[in-house]
């Protein structure tokens, strides 16, 4: 499963909140951001934290990316995917879906691997 599948599967279950991975209202309705929606649609569950399960599960959580709002975050060019998708939901007000879908754009190269007997000295 995509990140950004996850994304939409979880952001269809409940209603989004910032400030926190899930939330429930003093009505007992609970709420998850993005990054909860990742977690609720890939596991069905609302009730784990990350730590580093979506590191482990997507790679590309730790890719350096820039905000595709103000083209940096965190005073520095770059940030994490991860901290982007919470920047985005909570500093920017974008829809999980609208996330989901900059997620979508993001150029995925997956690294070269190179077997030892690739290598050539010359």
């Amino acid at each position: 499963m995509r990140l950004s599948d996850a994304m939409r599967i979880g952001a269809a279950i409940r209603p989004q909140c910032q400030g926190g991975m899930f939330r429930t209202s003093s009505k007992g309705i609970k709420y998850s951001c993005a990054v909860g929606a990742i977690m609720e649609g890939l596991t069905g569950r609302s009730d784990i934290t990350v730590d580093d399960f979506l590191y482990a599960t997507f790679p590309i959580f730790s890719k350096k990316v820039s905000c595709p709002v103000n083209h940096q975050t965190m005073m520095v060019p770059t940030a994490s995917l991860g901290a982007i998708i919470i920047h985005l939901n909570d500093n920017h007000g974008w829809t999980r879906e609208r996330i989901a879908d900059w997620i979508d754009t993001i150029d995925i190269v997956p690294e070269p691997i190179v077997e030892e007997e690739e290598l050539v000295c010359v």
